[in-house]
């Protein structure tokens, strides 16, 4: 969702442009006679909000994450919901899902799996490692 407006960001409907893209990927996966393990996206609440902050105190900074005369694209709030839609996609349409649901809460990725607020540590990639086992036996 901060990737600039590489998927719609700024226009507020990254989610939709995400889930085409993710749709097109799973499609061409299976057209090659693969199934898709499909891993949920965990939310990085710190690094949007400091991001917000920043631009609502200069929202005229030559950013891409600002979203210049649409700032509220880029609330953090909004950016959870429309992560969490794309989530229930991925679980809803993956052969494989992931579901990293246990990792986060609604401040983000959980501390003890927390490396910088968008990374997993040595724990969050253990747990994620084991998940996948898990999953594909």
């Amino acid at each position: 969702p901060m990737a600039g407006n590489r998927y719609g960001a700024c226009s507020g409907n990254w989610e939709r442009l995400l889930k085409n893209n993710i749709s097109e990927m799973y499609a061409t996966v299976r057209a090659a006679g693969a199934k898709v393990i499909g891993v949920t996206l965990l939310p990085a609440m710190g690094v949007w909000e400091s991001h917000y902050i920043k631009c609502n105190k200069n929202p005229n900074r030559r950013d891409t994450r600002c979203c210049k005369g649409n700032l509220e694209a880029r609330n953090p709030q909004k950016l959870f919901k429309g992560t969490l839609d794309v989530n229930a996609f991925i679980m809803a349409n993956a052969d494989i899902p992931i579901n990293t649901s246990d990792m986060f809460n609604h401040k983000g990725i959980l501390p003890a799996y927390n490396a910088d607020g968008i990374h997993l540590n040595r724990n969050g990639q253990q747990q994620l490692a084991n998940k996948i086992a898990a999953a594909i036996g």
